[in-house]
């Protein structure tokens, strides 16, 4: 049994426990609209015109319904994942976030879907709530912010979501394209806010 794919997911969750760390190396003004907007738009419209220039996307029989939905989901979690990130900081937001979405995953598909999760989910989410645990048992002093661990629990609900809307979405087409076109189409939905909370700034002098 190969066990690359496992290896993709390790490095794929680690560049997604990133995410937050590399958002306090920007400006403290920066608005989660023009973060969320900026990262969908590069890694989005980057890997779209690779897929165009390949001939892997083909527009007029692209599966737009299940592409919009993971589009929605992806960008209503960044907003409320890097909000979460400037109200409680780095380490709660992601742990809380990233802790909660194979959880959520599963009850959603056993509360809606009549698909009662496997063991292993069962034993990975006991690690993962273990793991948890262990990260807030410390003898330092942590300020923890409630309305930033809601939006990170319900960031958690959205990648949920999300996560579910590509699997139909991969059904239907290659991994790469989807995401691109996914990302792309975030990027669509989240660029006109971005540009307005950049503009309120200038105006008001905070950029």
């Amino acid at each position: 049994m190969s066990i690359i794919p496992y290896i993709f997911v390790l490095l794929g969750a680690v560049l997604w426990g990133t995410t937050g760390t590399a958002q306090t190396f920007l400006p403290e003004n920066a608005h989660p609209f023009v973060i969320s907007a900026g990262r969908s738009a590069v890694g989005g419209f980057s890997l779209l015109i690779a897929m165009i220039l390949l001939k892997k996307i083909k527009f007029k029989s692209w599966p737009w319904k299940e592409t919009i939905y993971a589009a929605i989901c992806i960008s209503l979690f960044q907003l409320l994942f890097f909000s979460s990130v400037k109200l409680t900081g780095v380490a709660i937001a992601s742990v809380v976030a990233i802790g909660s979405a194979p959880v959520f995953s599963g009850l959603i598909e056993w509360l809606f879907f009549k698909l009662r999760p496997s063991k292993i989910w069962g034993i990975s989410t006991a690690f993962a709530l273990l793991g948890c645990i262990f990260l807030f048992m410390n003898k330092g002093e942590i300020t923890i912010n409630p309305v930033g661990v809601m939006y990170s629990l319900i960031a958690g609900i959205g990648f949920a979501i999300y996560t579910m809307s590509s699997k139909s979405l991969l059904q239907k087409e290659e991994a790469i394209p989807a995401v691109a076109m996914t990302f792309s189409l975030s990027a669509v939905f989240l660029l006109p806010f971005g540009f307005c909370m950049m503009l309120a700034g200038y105006r008001t002098g905070e950029m």
